[in-house]
């Protein structure tokens, strides 16, 4: 999967250009105050040939973060995706606000390897490939998916890290193109792995039925990150907030059983007025190359369905995979240095 050599971005973005300026004046002063956000992700070295008063970099053996000042706005084509998402300019218009009317900037940067950019770029070079179709993961050049969740989670940390030194006019985090306020991210971040965090829910499809309702359907952004697959769900008049929950509920299952559920197949929960959930492999969206699960209501109760081949999802395995807790999708690899570390040793 891809996104197992790309570093996971956050930006943190300020209206208050002197308050920034006074507090963000020399990032080492911010390197001591990591220490509690860095301390479940194991040692660290200063990368201190990148260090600078704007930037800041720290590493092992597996991987490293940087972390970047910005005296000015960034580019606003950065924020575009972001931007374009119905729910956050007509949801939530301050997060838009301040996005377009920001002044200065904050960027958080994890990524594989020890050395910022080396894996990537080792990866997009096809060294692989030159080497017998060699595994990246194996190689050093990225994670496996326990180790790109690390990084998700490694992200969080440091990002509700910088918010107790300066609370942000808002935080975009990048992996599933989300915007949100400092107290909404600490929010969904305070019990670690957050599923709503690197899933973001984009309507598409809206259209008005002749009863008044509106049918819109859910893509999940960052679900591909999750499952290799982006999940879908179709149209409906049901909703939004329902159909995104039931996108949730799948990635928790799949992951809560150790296999995606195929084409044809139904779900649902154990209550009486549990909506039955059918799924679908498509491949019929050029920008999607590896296909995508496209979810919608099967049509019948959960009482009509209840004869049938519907699988039920265990409750308790169904909240330990949402909580992070229980992934059988994803068996953790054996223990293994980066490249840098297999090559020269481990730094000690």
């Amino acid at each position: 999967m891809s996104h197992l050599t790309q570093t996971v971005q956050v930006v943190l973005v300020f209206d208050n250009a002197s308050a920034f300026d006074q507090h963000f004046s020399d990032l080492s002063q911010i390197e001591p105050r990591l220490t509690q956000a860095l301390q479940d992700f194991g040692p660290w070295q200063s990368l201190q040939g990148y260090n600078t008063p704007n930037h800041l970099g720290l590493a092992n053996d597996t991987q490293h973060i940087t972390m970047q000042r910005f005296d000015e706005q960034m580019q606003l084509g950065g924020f575009a995706d972001v931007l374009a998402n119905p729910l956050i300019t007509n949801g939530n218009p301050g997060l838009a606000k301040a996005v377009l009317e920001h002044q200065r900037a904050f960027l958080i940067e994890v990524g594989p390897g020890s050395v910022p950019g080396f894996a990537a770029a080792l990866a997009q070079s096809g060294i692989a490939d030159a080497l017998g179709g060699m595994d990246t993961a194996e190689m050093g050049l990225s994670d496996d998916q326990a180790g790109y969740e690390n990084r998700l989670l490694l992200a969080q940390s440091l990002t509700s890290a910088m918010i107790r030194e300066m609370a942000p006019s808002a935080v975009h985090w990048v992996q599933s193109q989300q915007i949100f306020d400092a107290a909404a991210f600490n929010s969904l971040v305070a019990e670690g792995f957050s599923l709503p965090l690197y899933c973001g829910p984009f309507l598409y499809g809206g259209e008005q039925m002749p009863d008044g309702s509106v049918k819109v359907g859910i893509r999940a952004l960052g679900s591909q990150n999750l499952l290799g697959k982006t999940v879908i769900f179709a149209p409906d008049v049901q909703d939004w907030s329902q159909s995104y929950m039931q996108v949730l509920a799948f990635i928790a299952y799949c992951r809560s059983i150790g296999r995606l559920l195929g084409d044809g197949e139904t779900m649902a929960s154990d209550a009486a007025d549990a909506t039955v959930v059918r799924v679908s492999h498509k491949n019929d969206i050029p920008q999607l190359p590896d296909g995508y699960i496209e979810l919608s209501v099967d049509g019948r109760s959960n009482a009509e369905a209840s004869s049938g081949k519907v699988l039920r999802a265990d409750e308790a395995k169904l909240n330990a995979a949402a909580r992070g807790s229980r992934d059988q999708l994803n068996q953790p690899k054996r223990a293994r240095g980066g490249l840098l570390a297999r090559l020269f040793g481990s730094k000690k």
